[in-house]
């Protein structure tokens, strides 16, 4: 297997994949991990329709990590959520890109095998009128990996076999 370490994605493999990556998001680092670990190992038009509802804010997305101090959710089983729109909308954009990507290498249906989301850099920013308060400004990046799920099992039904029964093929004797 050879490693090439000049990827700038964190996903390698020697199989057949889709990649898509976003950089310099304007969103939460925090949010997007949320986001990306609920939609992991998912297949990607599942993870697409779930993506479209949690950006129209009908679906919650559960924190499992970044989870102080936030509500619980009735859709979740009384776990802690959020509905992160905005990131949401980021992670969407960077699916349906490798979902796109998917198509075009002709892999069947296309499962995600790989989500990443982090810190990408911090800016700093000064108040107005000289002051001393310091906001710094911080922009993330999303990674993608999609690859091709099982195939479906065509099942045939073969005849299930009788079990025999105990008395068969054995004449009783009467006395």
């Amino acid at each position: 297997m050879v490693i090439c370490l000049a990827s700038k994605y964190g996903f390698i493999t020697q199989e057949p994949h889709a990649k898509a990556m976003l950089r310099d998001i304007d969103a939460s680092a925090k949010d997007l991990c949320e986001v990306c670990g609920n939609i992991r190992n998912l297949p990607a038009e599942l993870a697409i329709q779930f993506l479209e509802q949690a950006k129209l804010g009908n679906v919650a997305i559960r924190y499992k990590k970044h989870n102080k101090h936030l509500g619980h959710r009735k859709e979740l089983g009384s776990r802690k959520g959020r509905y992160p729109v905005k990131a949401c909308k980021f992670v969407l954009k960077v699916l349906k890109n490798a979902y796109a990507n998917a198509q075009q290498m002709g892999l069947t249906m296309p499962v995600v095998a790989y989500v990443s989301a982090s810190k990408m850099r911090v800016y700093p920013r000064m108040a107005a009128k000289g002051r001393r308060v310091r906001a710094d400004y911080e922009t993330a990046y999303v990674q993608i990996a999609l690859m091709s799920g099982p195939e479906p099992e065509v099942a045939a039904k073969k005849p299930a076999k009788k079990k025999p029964k105990e008395n068969e093929g054995k004449i009783e004797e009467k006395k």
